[in-house]
């Protein structure tokens, strides 16, 4: 079986937006399709294509076309898997030199053996996506459960970052709880142009500790990296 020709799927809407297009497509494959002998910007099945999606779909059903038919011109194959509408394109191209424009639709024979093969693709491209939702929603979970370890008790000074070189760097100097203990911790966070964005716990701030986490309790440890992930304005370098 031709394998399809899967996308680097990012998010799981992307693997759905696949599933979607196939299943359009599978119900527009009779739909007509216009060919142009005056441009190599040719599509098969243009009419039942995606735009977003149609790279993929359409080289797929082209290397799938070629096995079936044993041909690798685009024109080949049309004249063996496909209709031509010669009424159309007597119409169509009575005004100009040459018989410029084409339609096609596919023929039933073939039809009979793509619908299947789609219908794993289908079915391929769907397992991916649960598997993706999944996943996405795991990591959805975790990062609420994270989020709800700890509480802003208080703010006591915030400057968010703003501009360059000559901006405002970020500064975040804040009090949290650890919800299930109780326990307290001032951290500070920071946004230095050139430089990035971090984090140390405030008892070190004036001093060349702030990075030597060794010093650092667990609670502080986990408080820096709930800030790393959670923080009120930009984690990126400013340059």
């Amino acid at each position: 079986m031709v394998k399809f020709q899967h996308p680097n799927y990012i998010f799981s809407f992307d693997a759905k937006r696949i599933v979607d297009d196939l299943i359009y497509f599978k119900e527009h494959i009779y739909d007509p399709f216009i060919m142009n002998t005056g441009t190599l910007n040719n599509q098969l099945f243009e009419q039942a294509l995606k735009i977003e999606t149609s790279l993929y779909i359409h080289n797929s059903i082209h290397d799938l076309l070629k096995q079936l038919t044993g041909k690798f011109n685009l024109w080949d194959i049309c004249d063996i898997a496909f209709n031509k509408d010669e009424e159309w394109g007597e119409w169509r191209n009575k005004e100009l030199l040459y018989r410029a424009f084409h339609k096609y639709t596919l023929k039933d024979e073939f039809a009979e053996k793509i619908i299947p093969i789609i219908d794993e693709w289908i079915e391929e491209v769907q397992s991916i996506y649960q598997q993706m939702k999944q996943q996405e929603e795991k990591r959805k979970a975790e990062k609420e459960s994270r989020y709800n370890k700890f509480s802003i008790v208080k703010v006591f000074e915030m400057v968010e970052p703003q501009g360059g070189e000559d901006g405002q760097d970020g500064y975040f100097d804040v009090s949290l709880q650890e919800n299930n203990t109780g326990e307290t911790v001032r951290v500070v966070a920071r946004n230095v142009f050139d430089f990035g964005f971090y984090t140390y716990p405030k008892r070190f701030e004036g001093t060349e500790d702030i990075f030597n986490k060794s010093l650092w309790t667990e609670t502080e440890k986990e408080v820096c990296q709930w800030l790393q992930e959670l923080s009120p304005f930009t984690t990126r370098i400013r340059m």
